[in-house]
């Protein structure tokens, strides 16, 4: 049975968040084929596990730019690396006798993924001017380059478990070329306001910022 709740965009990537966290990350089989969606369009024969994945969750009528966003998130949720994929299944264990409001807890504990770079910069993974030039790229691009640049930007995050809000991705991907000036403001005013005065360039992310 579907896991799926209401029919606008935001109850459905909150909806697919937990299907990835619960059902898919724990198993390898299925976590692997869905992480073979990173960066691909779908209808490619290596995006065929995601659209498994996340075909009862997507919105109706059918809008490419969400089908992209949902397998896109999914897919980058499945191929974070160890750290990070470790983080999120102790984090749903230890949330499932607690109830929805504090899984919902814990995926907002950041607001965006400019949110995230900010937090990621404050525990010195990389320098605020770094950071703030990858966060650029992405912003000036539609929506090919931010499908391009926003998964690696990701994988570096959760490398080091830093939080990322996936309902709020998903929900920022699928309206991206249509709402791209706002969202990216948005971004940039978190992440700016995320950062603490610590915030300056270190030698201790030299060895990050060549990743």
């Amino acid at each position: 049975m579907s896991e799926a709740r209401g029919t606008d965009t935001a109850s459905l990537a909150w909806a697919l968040a937990r299907h990835i966290s619960r059902k898919v990350l724990p198993e390898n089989g299925r976590r692997a084929a869905v992480a073979a969606a990173v960066r691909r369009v779908p209808g490619e024969p290596r995006t065929f596990g995601a659209l498994r994945e996340t075909a009862e969750f997507l919105p109706e009528p059918h809008d490419p730019a969400a089908e992209r966003a949902f397998v896109a998130v999914a897919a980058m949720m499945c191929d974070q690396p160890r750290r990070g994929r470790l983080a999120e299944l102790a984090f749903q264990r230890e949330a499932a006798d607690a109830g929805e409001s504090e899984r919902k807890r814990g995926w907002t504990a950041v607001t965006s993924l400019g949110d995230s770079c900010a937090k990621a910069v404050n525990l010195k993974l990389q320098s605020a001017s770094s950071m703030e030039t990858r966060l650029h790229a992405i912003c000036r691009s539609h929506a090919d380059g931010a499908h391009r640049l926003v998964p690696p930007l990701v994988g570096f995050l959760r490398a080091d478990a830093v939080d990322v809000n996936w309902p709020r991705l998903i929900e920022d991907l699928t309206w991206w070329d249509r709402r791209r000036e706002t969202i990216a403001a948005r971004w940039l005013r978190e992440y700016y306001r995320g950062l603490n005065n610590s915030a300056e360039p270190s030698m201790n992310t030299k060895k990050k910022e060549q990743q």
